[in-house]
Parts: structure tokens; sequence; C-alpha cells
């Protein structure tokens, strides 16, 4: 790995087991995993934040009165 950092963590809890075994998983099974082919996360992330913008602009719009009595009534 290029630019690889360690890390030690001294203080072990419950946790520490499952992240030394994950982390054994993902170093064994790297290539096989094929990180590279995986879809860009930031394309995803700006998907999902463009929907909830999108459903917010909804929301928004159906609150406004387009047709209000009084002004159709004089005009």
């Amino acid at each position: 790995m290029v630019g690889s950092r360690v890390f030690v963590v001294k203080e072990r809890d419950e946790w520490s087991n499952f992240a030394e075994f994950v982390g054994a998983m993902v170093a064994k099974y790297a290539d096989k995993m094929d990180f590279e082919s995986l879809p860009d996360p930031d394309l995803y992330l700006l998907k999902r934040d463009m929907l909830d913008w999108y459903k917010a602009y909804n929301r928004a719009r159906q609150k406004k009165v387009y047709f209000d009595v009084e002004y159709v009534k004089h005009a």
C-alpha cells in the first residue's frame, strides 16, 4: 500500500476484536473485492441530495396558493 498509516490503540474494548477481524478480512480479500470498480460515492451522495432538494421544493410548491379568490374575482 502506498502511503499507508498504522494507528495503534492501546485501550481495548468490546469492539476491538471485531475491528481486527474486519481489518484482516479487508486486507486478505482486497484484491478480490476490486474496490476500483465500485461506483463513486460522491456521485451517489449528490444524487441523494438532489432528490431531497427536489422533494423539499415540491412540498414548498404545494403549499403555495396559485389562485387567490379575490384576485380572480377582480381580474
